[in-house]
C-alpha cells in the first residue's frame, strides 16, 4: 500500500508515545504521505467516542484531507 494521507488517532495518548509513531512514518520515506508531508496526528479526547461528536471528528478529518472544504470544521460566523 501507498496511501496519500495517514491518520494516527492517538487520544490521550504521552508524548513518548507519538513521536514514536512519528519517528516510524518518518522512517518510511518510500510512502507518498511521508513525502508530501500528510501524516496527521489526532490526540483530541473524544476521537474514540461515539455519538455526538461524529459530525465533528468527519469535518476535522475532511479538513486534514481537503483544506478549504466546506466539509471541515466550523469556523465561525464570517
Amino acid at each position: 500500500l501507498n496511501p496519500d494521507a495517514v491518520i494516527l488517532l492517538f487520544p490521550g495518548e504521552s508524548e513518548q508515545v507519538i513521536a514514536k509513531a512519528k519517528q516510524f512514518w518518518a522512517g518510511l520515506s518510500s510512502i507518498a504521505a511521508v513525502q508530501h508531508d500528510r501524516v496527521y496526528v489526532l490526540t483530541d479526547s473524544y476521537l474514540l467516542l461515539p455519538g455526538m461528536s461524529a459530525g465533528k471528528i468527519a469535518g476535522k478529518i475532511a479538513d486534514l484531507l481537503h483544506p478549504g472544504s466546506p466539509l471541515g470544521p466550523a469556523k465561525g460566523p464570517a
